[in-house]
């Protein structure tokens, strides 16, 4: 009996040392993670305006100011640098390349060298020049500049360590006679058969110009009368030299039956150049619809049915009134 009782204080010994051991060992682990999180800094820049449109002269120069935000809450070190930019896809996307052509900006863009860290949660305006040459021609070019953080002060750059990149863009229209074409390629619905609303739509425009355009207009819908139902504002962007953009537009109608016609106008350029197409639609609440149908079809079958009991009802009526 003896030997099972100091057996018995033996093993909850044991236990006692293990369990405070494996606690020991959680406070530590979890100190560590405090430290580790503790220690990581959320890098974060915004900068204003994000886009530049500018017009000029052969020979001028042009000075801007961009705001830069230090979003975080440590001093961040800031690079800066520039690229031409191209359109890619059809929905707004651009892709910055070091590649030179006839729509370049990057090199006539003079950006600061030298910028001090910006002070956690503050802001700092920083200045760009671009320089255009005395023989640039009249058209569009197209540059960003970049702003890139650098590790906040007092931690060492190691791979953990995040940088952002920001790019303002930099439409240019150097004054001048220049060529103004663009053309619709598609307009449409997105469906031809709409049971509710809202209607989408979407306009794909090919600018084939020589400088950057923004279409301005909307939609105008019509019955199948001809009567105008509806006007649907087109949302406004800049569509870059050869290059193809898709614009949208959403007439928010809950319900309604019928052919529709819808006719979108847009002009652009300086001669206010018109673009006109047309497309059309229907709209029809075909499950109501049905349900109403299926309802009265078995309202009807009911008296198709019942009309010989009707019939002799009505007899048994109208004899008592003669009587």
């Amino acid at each position: 009996m003896l030997e099972w009782t100091q057996m018995l204080r033996k093993t909850a010994t044991v236990n006692k040392i293990t369990a405070f051991t494996i606690t020991l060992l959680v406070l530590v682990a979890t100190t560590a993670c405090g430290k580790a999180v503790s220690a990581q800094t959320t890098q974060g820049i915004a900068i204003s305006p994000p886009v530049f449109e500018l017009t000029g002269n052969p020979g001028d120069t042009l000075n801007n100011t961009i705001r830069v935000d230090n979003l975080t809450d440590a001093d961040l070190g800031i690079e800066l640098d520039k690229k031409n930019f191209t359109a890619k896809g059809d929905e707004g996307a651009v892709g910055l390349s070091d590649e030179e052509n006839s729509f370049s900006l990057a090199t006539w863009i003079e950006e600061s060298k030298d910028v001090a860290p910006i002070t956690a949660k503050t802001s700092r305006l920083i200045g760009f020049r671009i320089n255009i040459p005395q023989n640039a021609e009249p058209g569009g070019y197209y540059g960003a500049i970049i702003f890139r953080t650098k590790a906040p002060q007092g931690m060492k750059a190691t791979g953990a360590t995040l940088s952002q990149e920001v790019a303002a863009l930099v439409l240019l229209r150097v004054a001048g006679s220049v060529n103004e074409t663009a053309s619709i390629s598609t307009f449409t619905s997105t469906k031809k058969l709409f049971e509710y609303g809202p209607v989408g739509f979407e306009a794909q425009v090919k600018n084939d110009s020589t400088v950057h355009i923004k279409p301005t207009g909307g939609i105008t819908i019509t019955n199948f009368f001809g009567q105008k139902v509806a006007t649907v504002e087109i949302t406004q962007k800049n569509i870059l030299p050869s290059a193809t953009r898709n614009l949208y537009g959403t007439w928010d109608q809950p319900w309604a039956i019928g052919k529709f016609t819808a006719t979108i106008s847009m002009v652009y350029g300086d001669n206010n150049q018109m673009l006109t197409s047309s497309t059309s639609f229907f709209m029809f609440p075909y499950r109501a619809a049905g349900a109403i149908l299926l309802v009265l079809s078995l309202f009807g079958a009911v008296i198709y049915k019942g009309r010989r009991r009707l019939a002799k009802m009505a007899k048994v009526l109208f004899a008592k009134d003669a009587e």
